[in-house]
């Protein structure tokens, strides 16, 4: 990360703040696995009206947001390393910064941010676009497959997922995060899922342990249901309920996407997290998408 000098001719300007909370959201789901260098970097690319695209994936879940911009047509998608990103973003755009500050984006030749340009990584990308539907409440609605909707109230136990896993750890030795590799197959012990359930209008997340040997589940020990607040969190056909997920990238998604809604109809396909009210992930500020896990 060096500073450079940038186009005048390809240079826009976005605002800060959106910046900051754009690569604090992605960056979570980039990997950390140098042997996957593609996967480890942020896609950075212009959607069609010019705005910033900012996608990071690890290939269990995903991670998108947009910052408004007007990036010139001839913008190509570029990777650079997720974990430059975010140490540019703290100096571009500290937690604190003014609410009308800008900072410059230039992704013509060298990305560039906030003056300061980031190496690209060589690779190639998923195509992850096709991993969306068109608009969720058209595709996964009745008579189609929405299945379950987890509600605003989500936003009130996301703290608690991560705490009550961290919990969970602290005090069972055999008890870790689901591996997504070696789910329930594990030699060192049980791995933690996160279950969503429930009987409308009431949605639960409960912490469960697949056992050692891959059969079957349990509930942790000591550790009681999170029960969504809000009336309606439920809602459509519920036969893909229960569903399962790595609990670390739950509370990661949940955190990244202010207020989600949990859209989904299979436990065999990604489901998406959405802004409450939002549809379209395309003009949603950030979405995600989370592979679940078979009990």
């Amino acid at each position: 990360m060096t500073d450079t000098v940038t186009d005048p001719t390809t240079t826009v300007t976005a605002p800060a703040a959106t910046l900051r909370a754009a690569i604090d959201a992605v960056t979570l789901a980039a990997s950390t696995d140098p042997a996957r260098a593609a996967l480890t970097a942020v896609q950075l690319d212009r959607d069609p009206d010019g705005a910033l695209r900012l996608t990071a994936t690890d290939s269990y879940r995903l991670h998108t947001a947009r910052v408004p911009a007007d990036l010139p047509e001839a913008t190509r998608p570029v990777l650079v390393s997720a974990a430059a990103l975010a140490a540019l973003a703290r100096k571009v755009a500290p937690a604190r910064v003014r609410s009308y500050s800008t900072v410059t984006i230039d992704l013509a030749l060298t990305p560039t941010i906030g003056g300061h340009a980031l190496k690209p990584i060589d690779g190639d990308y998923p195509n992850w676009r096709q991993l969306f539907p068109a608009d969720a409440a058209t595709v996964w609605s009745p008579p189609g497959n929405i299945t379950a909707r987890l509600d605003a109230g989500v936003r009130a136990v996301r703290g608690r997922i991560a705490a009550t896993v961290y919990t969970a750890l602290a005090t069972a030795k055999d008890i870790r995060p689901v591996d997504m590799e070696t789910a329930g197959k594990s030699a060192r012990g049980a791995t933690t899922l996160a279950v969503i359930d429930g009987i409308p209008p009431t949605a639960t997340v409960t912490l469960r342990a697949i056992k050692a040997n891959g059969y079957g589940s349990e509930p942790l020990p000591n550790i009681d249901p999170l029960t969504l607040p809000d009336a309606g969190a439920l809602e459509g056909d519920l036969s893909a309920l229960p569903v399962a997920f790595n609990p670390g990238y739950l509370a990661d998604g949940l955190a990244a996407v202010p207020g989600a809604w949990v859209w989904g109809n299979t436990a065999l396909k990604p489901w998406i997290l959405l802004p409450g009210g939002v549809t379209d992930w395309a003009t949603a500020d950030v979405a995600a998408l989370l592979m679940p896990i078979r009990l």
